[in-house]
């Protein structure tokens, strides 16, 4: 996310750019020059060496996640704990705003065993304390080349049949990774801090099986009717597994659940705004697979 977010950053706009980075990343080409765009070496949890760059004419676009796989403690660490301090450095710098990017997931109805919703959460309630201007987005599924949703996608429609876990008729309300990354732009260019959670994700909710169906015909050039595989009564024993087994299992219980709980947006001003603007699933599908 964040480097499509540079993609199509215009230098135009700014009269600075601070990365908050764990490991220097190459620029895209169009911000060689013009705009001063300086990389910081730096965790969340060390304010001290990027503190300075927050001031009143600074938007915060809080990015920062830990995602996939990782101890229950990792996440309260670095989703949790980390938008804490950032929350408190943009008060203490008098920032202009904060755009906290969540997750669709942050709502699913049972996170207690998918500790990266349930931190996402909680980061979420943190961010909407804060003393300066912020929005928190929450978008859908997130798809765009070499992300490892959209991978796992591939994997189950490119067979002979698509594959569907979970429930068929799951909603999902996916949203190309380049829509994305211009409306947070957009936000921080009109300093649209709405001080509310909105969601957003692209034109078109479907069901997880006409997803996966329109998948395998763009993959495959055919038809073919979903295979569904039933997912919750395994959900348990799932559980059990991830509990006792010395080394980590291929999936968690949390992982499966964009395919058992509906992903789609509740009607807000955000995504109304910016409508005409999201690709639909057809569109979002043909750049994946062009």
């Amino acid at each position: 996310m964040g480097r499509r977010v540079l993609h199509h950053l215009d230098p135009a706009r700014y009269d600075r750019v601070s990365l908050l980075t764990r490991s220097e990343i190459s620029l895209p080409p169009h911000l060689s020059g013009g705009v001063t765009v300086r990389q910081i070496r730096s965790a969340l949890d060390r304010p001290e060496r990027y503190a300075s760059e927050i001031d009143p004419s600074t938007a915060i676009l809080h990015l920062a996640a830990r995602v996939g796989r990782a101890k229950v403690a990792d996440f309260m660490r670095d989703n949790v704990e980390g938008t804490r301090i950032i929350v408190r450095a943009a008060e203490e710098g008098g920032a202009a705003g904060l755009v906290n990017v969540s997750s669709i997931a942050a709502k699913f109805p049972a996170t207690a065993f998918y500790p990266y919703a349930d931190s996402k959460r909680q980061a979420e309630e943190i961010v909407a304390k804060c003393r300066r201007p912020w929005i928190t987005v929450r978008p859908t599924i997130v798809l765009g080349e070499g992300s490892p949703i959209w991978d796992k996608f591939r994997q189950l429609a490119r067979g002979p049949l698509p594959v569907v876990p979970g429930t068929p008729s799951t909603r999902i309300q996916p949203i190309h990774v380049d829509d994305l990354a211009t409306v947070l732009l957009d936000i921080l260019d009109r300093g649209g801090f709405e001080e509310a959670v909105c969601e957003l994700g692209g034109a078109e909710p479907v069901t997880m099986e006409e997803f996966m169906k329109r998948a395998h015909h763009r993959l495959t050039g055919r038809r073919g009717v979903a295979i569904p595989v039933p997912l919750a009564l395994g959900m348990p024993l799932l559980r059990a597994f991830e509990r006792i087994s010395p080394v980590p299992l291929p999936v968690t219980e949390g992982q499966l659940s964009s395919f058992l709980y509906d992903g789609v947006v509740e009607p807000n001003p955000l995504q109304e705004r910016y409508a005409d603007r999201l690709r639909g699933v057809d569109e979002i599908l043909e750049d994946l697979t062009s």
